[in-house]
């Protein structure tokens, strides 16, 4: 569904959106405001759109996204954190809509939660001496 290689503003994906929803909301409205000129590109996204998906990624715990960057796709993504708190990366599923329907976008949601847990101790263990 994607090319490989390709490139979206933070927050047009469901692991972007992941990342942008888990900083601090300085940097966030200043990301937004950074990249609002290139939204409209993605299903008519507005900075405004932008903001409310992190409220809600946040509230849920999990960025979910449909048909924002390709049609009849439903994504989800969770952030992880590094040993100081901050988001770094996400770990993200993408698959036709009819495939991840709202009941398993919620199963997958929790599993893509106790994953990111995973990593961040990885993570941790990685950054001991």
């Amino acid at each position: 569904m994607l090319e490989v290689g390709s490139r979206r503003p933070l927050g047009v994906g469901a692991g972007g959106l992941a990342i942008l929803s888990a900083i601090d909301e300085e940097e966030r409205l200043e990301i937004i405001e950074r990249v609002a000129p290139s939204l409209p590109a993605f299903g008519k996204l507005t900075a405004y759109d932008l903001a409310e998906a992190c409220t809600q990624a946040r509230a849920e715990g999990a960025a979910v996204i449909q048909n924002r960057v390709s049609l009849g796709v439903r994504a989800v993504g969770v952030a992880f954190r590094d040993s100081m708190g901050h988001a770094v990366g996400a770990l993200s599923v993408a698959a036709l809509t009819q495939r991840l329907n709202q009941r398993r976008t919620q199963q997958i949601s929790e599993m893509l939660r106790r994953a990111t847990k995973d990593v961040e101790v990885l993570m941790r263990k990685r950054s001991r001496p």
